[in-house]
């Protein structure tokens, strides 16, 4: 009888020794699938929850920081102040701090304010300028140096009582009015001390005015239509 050969020929040695590279890969190429998938997921996960946390700070910060600018400008409370000496000389923009009723400036040429060059009741706002030696009073309002105020903000053009500045506030041109109550009344000037009335009317209902640039446009009981 012929002895069994039991050896393994060269060829059936050569495919085990690829077919064990090849699963040897395989095993690598999967590993490092999983772990790149595992440090994708890792990756995301806290840049997604650092941009929420991002946006709410941004958020908060921005509301924080206009709070803290209106804070820290320059506000000159109630009373009456000599220009000059409590108060510099300028423009200035005054903030009724009254919701019922009216707030009051005053400009006077004397200290005992038998002289009056202008004044006015007003709710909103106002717009004025002072010179040396006059003496300004206040009443229910606060005065902010406008270079001041202008650095920040701007007179909202949907208020019923406010004064406007054309230019900075809206722009030159043709305005239909609204009547806010039972009359309307609005007053254009050249100027922060009301020397010269360029327009005026008290009306019902709607009226139209037009105002250039430079020029400054009073509200009261009525607003600029939308």
């Amino acid at each position: 009888m012929d002895k069994k050969d039991n050896k393994k020929k060269p060829q059936e040695i050569v495919i085990a020794v690829l077919a064990g590279i090849v699963f040897v890969t395989a095993l690598f190429i999967i590993n490092n699938i999983t772990e790149s998938d595992n440090k994708t997921i890792a990756n995301t996960q806290p840049t997604t929850t650092t941009q929420k946390a991002t946006e709410k700070t941004t958020a908060a910060t921005i509301q924080k920081t206009t709070q803290d600018t209106y804070d820290k400008l320059t506000k000159y409370k109630a009373g009456t102040y000599k220009v000059g000496e409590d108060i510099p000389n300028g423009d200035y923009y005054l903030q009724s701090l009254t919701s019922k009723g009216s707030a009051y400036f005053g400009v006077y040429a004397d200290s005992n304010k038998t002289k009056i060059k202008f004044n006015e009741n007003f709710k909103g706002n106002m717009l004025i300028s002072v010179e040396d030696g006059e003496y300004l009073e206040l009443n229910k309002c606060n005065a902010i140096p406008l270079l001041e105020f202008r650095q920040y903000y701007t007179t909202k053009t949907t208020l019923d009582n406010c004064m406007l500045e054309v230019g900075i506030d809206i722009e030159p041109g043709e305005y239909k009015l609204i009547a806010t109550s039972s009359r309307g009344y609005y007053c254009i000037y050249d100027d922060l001390r009301q020397s010269h009335i360029v327009s005026n009317d008290n009306f019902d209902n709607q009226t139209y005015c037009t105002v250039g640039k430079g020029q400054f446009l009073i509200l009261n009981n009525c607003k600029i239509e939308q």
